[in-house]
């Protein structure tokens, strides 16, 4: 869950694509998320991938915590 396993494509053409741990995304959640990514709108066919796999949840009151920080 620490090494950089999920591929986040660009957003802009400003932006570069990267790399990120599992533990920084959520499954589903709000679209205002800018420090936590949402993989649903990403991989919608990939859920078994990221919820079972990878461990992967839903956002809760915790990711919108850290999101605020």
């Amino acid at each position: 869950m620490d090494n950089s396993l999920v591929y986040i494509p660009s957003p802009s053409l400003n932006e570069p694509a990267k790399w990120v741990t599992p533990t920084s995304c959520v499954w589903g959640g709000p679209r205002f998320l800018r420090t936590i990514h949402v993989l649903k709108d990403l991989y919608p066919q990939n859920g078994r991938l990221f919820c079972t796999i990878l461990g992967v949840e839903d956002a809760n009151l915790t990711t919108l915590v850290q999101e605020a920080r």
